[in-house]
């Protein structure tokens, strides 16, 4: 499965740690860490061995990714 963290703080590093620690096991790849501040998503992607972006629309129009994982605050 390939997928995608919107978010780069908190909750984003948890669940992107955990897909990560799946792995080639479980078939899981992030496909891209995305958000408005770059050196989040920068330090999370690295941490995680992921590209990121800052303009979710690049995900959104990349028809191989099989799901999004929301972690932005619900306000926004």
């Amino acid at each position: 499965m390939r997928l995608a963290v919107f978010g780069a703080g908190g909750m984003g590093a948890t669940h992107a740690s955990a897909y990560a620690a799946f792995g080639k096991k479980e078939h899981v790849e992030i496909a891209g860490i995305v958000s408005r501040s770059a050196p989040k998503a920068r330090a999370l992607a690295k941490r995680v061995n992921a590209p990121w972006f800052t303009d979710p629309q690049k995900i959104l129009r990349d028809e191989s990714i099989d799901a999004i994982d929301v972690t932005t605050p619900s306000g926004l």
